[in-house]
């Protein structure tokens, strides 16, 4: 007995069109299924290329699917590379800010340092102030020293975010392509 029903129903069609589309009526059909008549010359190579054709469309479907799902993966990690990108930019321009303002405070610690050095030598100081002005000068050229690390810390900072984000730029035009 042939199982019309499940080709029937695994190709989504009505008893009536399958029964057109291999060129018979639908109550011989249902009769072929049920094993009451046996099929005509032909029918069962008709009914095979039917069932080969819709299995080919389903494994379409399929890779379409797989494709579709790829490309929204794609999209996805296109999003996500250009919103690193963006969060690497307004990192490194926040780091700019706070290089600028470092600047300004080196600029005015080396002010106060030279200003410092303009005062009286070391050694006309009298003794009891003597370790103080030492101990005050010492300060400033450390602190001078300090920010100057910070600036540069600052600097290699900028220029890593200014790679992350073209990298990130990059990678995500990459995945466009």
């Amino acid at each position: 007995m042939i199982q019309i029903e499940n080709i029937r129903k695994l190709i989504g069609l009505k008893q009536a069109d399958l029964a057109t589309c291999l060129g018979v009526s639908a109550p011989l059909l249902a009769m072929i299924g049920t094993g009451k008549r046996n099929p005509p010359l032909g029918f069962i190579a008709r009914l095979d290329k039917l069932n080969q054709l819709c299995q080919s469309a389903s494994q379409k479907e399929t890779e379409a699917a797989q494709i579709n799902r790829l490309a929204l993966h794609q999209m996805e990690t296109v999003k996500a590379l250009r919103a690193h990108a963006i969060l690497c930019k307004k990192k490194g321009q926040a780091l700019k800010n706070n290089l600028k303002k470092m600047q300004e405070v080196l600029a005015q610690t080396q002010t106060a340092s030279k200003l410092e050095a303009n005062q009286k030598p070391i050694e006309e100081i009298e003794t009891p102030e003597l370790i103080l002005e030492i101990c005050r000068r010492r300060a400033l050229e450390s602190l001078a020293n300090n920010q100057i690390q910070t600036i540069e810390f600052l600097k290699l900072e900028i220029a890593l975010c200014e790679f992350e984000e073209l990298k990130s730029l990059e990678m995500a035009d990459l995945f466009v392509c």
